[in-house]
């Protein structure tokens, strides 16, 4: 679990992903929930690759969970501070 947080703070900090530190903890928790973590398996096809299949459902995340108002602009990673 902690694997797949630390991967998507990767990926969100590099621009990949638009997810702020807040919504992290979430998404790696909603994206662990959404595995059989026996198999390893989406749609019946094996993952072997998780951090791609984490970074698409992390973007599939955070489109339908943005930000809440006030955030504006400002970009969640510009102090390293914070993290």
């Amino acid at each position: 679990m902690e694997e797949v947080e630390d991967h998507l703070r990767a990926a969100a900090f590099a621009g990949r992903v638009r997810l702020t530190p807040d919504q992290i903890p979430d998404c790696a928790t909603a994206y662990w929930g959404s595995r059989d973590a026996v198999n390893w398996t989406r749609n019946g096809i094996p993952v072997t690759r998780w951090q791609s299949d984490a970074v698409s459902f992390a973007i599939s995340y955070a489109s339908n969970h943005p930000p809440p108002p006030g955030n504006g602009d400002k970009d969640p990673y510009s102090n390293f501070e914070e993290l």
